[in-house]
């Protein structure tokens, strides 16, 4: 039996490296294609009566779960599952501020591949890094990893879901998962993940995940129904 070759959900939306000094960065982003274009599309989105002033809208296209808050050396970062016009398929859209009331737009954090989109998750702010988990459409709960002065720059642990998305029934514990959260206590990074049980109806629950590495995910039990 030959192995089922994994659809390429590669973006089509420019993707960029980014310096790892905030003055460079800061330099890069005046110039940045991406940036430019956001400018032009808020421009443009200006002439609608209708669209918010107050509060954070994307620069493009329409947006829809807010992700990942999180305070990093002096700022605010907000990421957004984010529709760019050339691939309608969500990202994870960011924006920087300094009081939680201007926000700067930045360009898109998390980009889909080895998923086929990047559903809702949650940071946690390390003393190095930022850590980010999110559900991958298709394979499983993703986690990522930054460590620059503005989190321009994003590596996605092992590059595949570190929590598969389905587990076979003949395990003692079987699950789905999407849209988790993570935290740490002790030397331990836990995780809960949204899971649809199996039975009668539409039955919801949080499964408990626990972890040294964020690599190996280990199953503790369901949590709350």
């Amino acid at each position: 039996m030959t192995k089922e070759k994994q659809p390429d959900y590669t973006s089509r939306v420019p993707r960029f490296t980014f310096s790892d000094t905030l003055e460079e960065q800061k330099a890069q982003l005046e110039t940045n294609s991406l940036l430019r274009r956001f400018t032009e599309s808020r421009t443009h989105m200006a002439l609608d009566l209708y669209r918010p002033l107050y509060h954070y809208v994307s620069p493009e296209n329409i947006m829809n779960d807010p992700n990942g808050l999180c305070f990093w050396q002096g700022r605010w970062h907000l990421f957004y599952q984010g529709f760019p016009p050339e691939d309608s398929r969500v990202h994870w859209g960011h924006a920087v501020s300094d009081d939680l009331i201007r926000w700067r737009d930045l360009p898109y954090a998390i980009y889909p591949a080895p998923e086929r989109r990047c559903y809702s998750g949650t940071a946690f702010v390390e003393d190095d890094r930022v850590i980010v988990m999110y559900h991958g459409t298709e394979v499983g709960n993703m986690v990522a990893v930054s460590s620059d002065p503005l989190l321009l720059n994003w590596e996605k642990v092992t590059g595949k879901a570190v929590i598969p998305k389905q587990i076979p029934e003949t395990l003692p514990l079987s699950f789905n998962v999407f849209d988790p959260c993570i935290w740490k206590e002790g030397e331990f990074y836990y995780s809960l993940s949204g899971h649809n049980k199996r039975g009668l109806g539409h039955r919801r629950i949080n499964i408990l995940f626990r972890s040294k590495d964020l690599v190996h995910w280990d199953c503790l039990h369901e949590f709350i129904e």
